[in-house]
């Protein structure tokens, strides 16, 4: 689900991968597969640093895969605009201040 909810942010991942807006999928809850579809988005990125760091040779996640996953979701990704676009994250942000208001 992680990588889904990055996909959400389309404009976002799109940026810091260095792809094109277009071929980020619009809808990523209905991919089988959304961390496949972030390794395959990575191997055509324009850097070479995140095709070498992300994604091995044999398609598979990268050494620095989640240290960038990581520095995505922490200093570029949107989760109000990942929101948006993904029903489960709306869904997971809804309980989460539900439990802090119960904690409060």
């Amino acid at each position: 689900m992680t990588e889904a909810w990055l996909l959400a942010d389309g404009a976002g991942l799109a940026s810091y991968l260095k792809v094109a807006r277009s071929k980020i999928p619009r809808d990523p809850e209905s991919l089988q597969h959304p961390k496949q579809t972030l390794l395959a988005l990575s191997s055509k990125s324009s850097s070479r640093e995140i095709r070498e760091e992300v994604v091995r040779l044999d398609g598979k996640a990268g050494p620095l895969y989640t240290d960038h996953l990581n520095e995505f979701a922490l200093r570029h990704w949107d989760i109000d605009v990942a929101a948006e676009h993904s029903a489960s994250l709306r869904r997971a942000m809804v309980r989460v201040r539900e439990l802090g208001a119960v904690s409060g």
